[in-house]
């Protein structure tokens, strides 16, 4: 993922006090975004535009590779191999379904990006356990640079779960959810 271009903050407004939304395109109900300026890390939801169209293309590029499922033969091979190429038109309808304004579960999806040089880190799912929104369940999927992947992902897992309960976002904190091949497990974040 050598483009730098994904880290797109075109249409975004301005931070408001301690608000996790800003707008984005005159919608007043905003879009989660939040740059922490000591770690240096950038959150923002996925948005319907041409990059992050792109970049949720290979993310699920990424975590499909990383999912083994059985041929016909009894061979093993990874999900990517199997699954048709994803259509930007299918991407665009997940994407807005990924959005809480669209969706009754509350289910949203973000890209973390390294804020300074603009490296993507992450994609994250995250989705209510409950209906009281008190605790969240993510999916990660880091990005295929494994020098990305080492330096993040700890401390990666523990500055979203540290922001979400913080902000209130889903203050008795998140855990992560792993598929283990047959069904998501959900893991405590250290």
């Amino acid at each position: 993922m050598a483009r730098r271009d994904f880290m797109t903050v075109k249409g975004i407004g301005k931070k408001e006090g301690n608000r996790l939304y800003r707008d984005w395109d005159d919608n007043e109900d905003g879009i989660l975004y939040y740059e922490d300026p000591i770690g240096k890390i950038l959150i923002r939801q996925i948005l319907p535009i041409r990059q992050d169209v792109e970049l949720l293309k290979k993310t699920r590029n990424i975590a499909a590779r990383n999912v083994l499922v059985h041929s016909k033969d009894g061979q093993y091979m990874t999900l990517d191999k199997v699954l048709p190429e994803d259509d930007d038109n299918q991407l665009l309808k997940m994407i807005r379904e990924a959005n809480p304004e669209n969706n009754s579960k509350g289910c949203i999806g973000l890209f973390v990006f390294n804020s300074v040089s603009k490296e993507f880190i992450a994609a994250l799912d995250v989705e209510p356990l409950n209906n009281d929104f008190n605790e969240g369940g993510i999916t990660f999927t880091f990005s295929d640079n494994l020098v990305v992947r080492r330096r993040y992902e700890l401390k990666l897992k523990r500055w979203v779960n540290n922001l979400f309960v913080e902000t209130g976002l889903y203050p008795g904190g998140c855990s992560e959810a792993i598929f283990n091949g047959k069904e998501y497990v959900l893991v405590p974040i250290p």
